[in-house]
């Protein structure tokens, strides 16, 4: 008996040993990834802390800048935006936003809901939440933005370098039931192998090679779907007259399969890759730092957005 307790001791002591190294292997190699990358958060502040705890996702109204856009405009109905960085606009002024130029271009108050880093998941979230229908009155359109890596982030339990080391659990839901159910993250005991950044890089391989594949998505289109279509669905119980609109920004693989469920639950679909041929991601159209949309971009894609509609 005690050799069999000194044998699991020693085993114990050697696993954790070598998971400490792995964690400080990973640690200093995310870490000076993004200080090769220049991420301006650790040039400026230095590497991110060792574990320093788990944050959950919460929900602050404070986010969203400059709400509402055109307020100035009160013959028509609003317009409400969900969607992530594209939507808001990440790295750019107020004036070179898409919800900016939509509001100036069709006269409309525009309220725009969307932030970086969001996919679905967000926009079901708030759709749930009832202050939503207390803050905006019934808009005519509501439009949610997608791209490509809104279906990655429908799994990943946290959603870059930076926030696997600051351990930020990403907003997440898994179905059960038939109904989509928003995870906790309160097991204490599974917190403490979830936070460890070795698994994280395992669930992110899983995620981007098993569950999805370079440039195919569609395992997710279900799932992503069902979303989006509650989404709607909270929606429409507040806003009867209300039209929903699903603006994909770039090429996916067999998109039909979504677009058919979308269209099948009452969206409207705007297709980008389709209004216009210009390639929305060379240089002209994104920002010198990474592949957002400068604001050329969104001078290209907001009169097509506009004509579409008919607004």
């Amino acid at each position: 008996m005690k050799q069999i307790l000194k044998f699991i001791i020693i085993n114990t002591v050697i696993l954790a040993i070598i998971i400490l190294i792995l964690e400080a292997g990973i640690w200093f190699f995310e870490n000076n990834q993004l200080v090769l990358s220049k991420d301006e958060y650790v040039l400026k502040n230095g590497f991110f802390p060792f574990h320093k705890g788990i944050t959950n996702f919460t929900f602050d109204e404070k986010i969203f800048r400059d709400n509402p856009i055109g307020a100035e405009y009160k013959n028509k109905k609003p317009i409400v935006i969900f969607g992530c960085s594209y939507a808001y606009g990440f790295l750019l002024d107020r004036e070179q936003t898409f919800s900016y130029k939509l509001s100036k271009l069709t006269h409309r108050t525009i309220y725009n809901r969307a932030y970086p880093a969001w996919g679905s998941a967000h926009m079901l979230y708030q759709t749930r939440d009832e202050n939503l229908y207390k803050e905006i009155p019934e808009p005519e359109y509501v439009i949610f933005l997608s791209m490509h890596d809104h279906f990655r982030r429908l799994y990943v339990m946290t959603f870059m370098s930076g926030d696997i080391l600051c351990e930020n659990f990403y907003l997440r839901y898994k179905e059960k039931n038939g109904e989509l159910i928003q995870i906790q993250n309160k097991n204490k005991f599974l917190n403490l192998i979830k936070r460890l950044y070795l698994v994280q890089k395992i669930h992110h391989y899983y995620v981007n090679n098993k569950i999805l594949k370079y440039e195919d998505y569609t395992n997710a289109y279900d799932f992503y779907a069902k979303q989006v279509i509650e989404s709607k669905n909270n929606m429409q119980k507040h806003w009867k007259n209300t039209k929903f609109i699903y603006i994909q920004y770039d090429w996916i693989k067999d998109r039909e399969i979504l677009f058919n469920k979308l269209e099948d639950a009452g969206y409207t679909i705007i297709y980008l890759p389709e209004l216009t041929n210009k390639d929305l991601y060379s240089k002209e159209y994104v920002l010198a730092k990474d592949y957002h949309p400068n604001e050329n971009a969104w001078n290209l894609i907001t009169p097509l957005v506009a004509k579409e509609l008919k607004l």
